[in-house]
């Protein structure tokens, strides 16, 4: 089952928000993060490829067969989803689709378009909430290819911290038969001078833990869950 504790952000994720992230600032003046809106599965694909050669509807296919599959996509507008086989959705962003006909078409296919900031609690809890409603597990399928962050990164603090955070929290709404989450590098992993060496130890940890993972480095992270798997991922230090 989900642990729904989890969308309270920790405090030191919260201080590194406060201290280095601009992002508060840009929700306080009304302005966006500048996020790529004509997504197309065939994009992602292209993305993940490294770490996930499969076609996405492949595999949602072969859950397909047993259960009903639904996939989140964080940073984005509903586009990809829009060209899943799946049950149903939610996207997460900052751009406003409120009262608009992509926004119906989406509703139509039990796609939910969440308008909010994933630095904050609110939409984390809106996914909880919509996982509820639709009586899921999880989800199959999360989808994390933050362009926005490769091109903008000042929108959002260079910290491992906050994207560990943010990492877990998506781990953690995984399903847990084999859920798969996909998430691109933010440049900052290799051009700040974080270590090599943090990361292969973490990814040692993560071996340690039996998690299975794929990592292309420069490119992107696969993770997947299983019912063993440990309800947090492991630390960072």
């Amino acid at each position: 089952m989900i642990d729904y504790h989890t969308t309270e952000i920790l405090p030191s994720v919260r201080k590194a928000i406060i201290k280095g992230s601009v992002a508060a600032q840009l929700e306080k003046e009304g302005r966006r993060w500048r996020i790529s809106w004509n997504s197309s599965v065939a994009s992602y694909q292209e993305t993940f490829k490294l770490v996930f050669p499969k076609k996405f509807n492949d595999f949602l296919k072969e859950r397909k067969c047993i259960k009903k599959v639904y996939a989140l996509d964080l940073m984005s507008s509903p586009a990809m989803l829009s060209g899943l086989e799946i049950d149903g959705g939610v996207a997460i962003g900052l751009g406003d689709l409120s009262n608009t006909e992509f926004e119906k078409e989406m509703i139509n296919k039990n796609i939910e378009y969440i308008y909010g900031n994933l630095l904050t609690r609110q939409p984390w809890n809106d996914i909880v909430g919509w996982l509820k409603r639709n009586k899921a597990e999880g989800f199959d399928l999360i989808t994390c290819r933050a362009d926005m962050i490769r091109a903008h990164i000042k929108y959002v603090p260079p910290n491992p911290t906050v994207y560990y955070d943010l990492l877990n929290r998506a781990w953690n709404l995984l399903d847990k038969k084999g859920g798969v989450l996909l998430v691109d590098i933010p440049k900052f992993v290799y051009t700040s001078g974080i270590h090599q060496n943090l990361i292969d130890q973490w990814l040692c940890r993560l071996e340690e833990n039996q998690i299975e993972y794929k990592y292309v480095q420069n490119s992107a992270l696969k993770l997947v869950k299983n019912a063993n798997s440990p309800k947090y991922l492991p630390t960072l230090n």
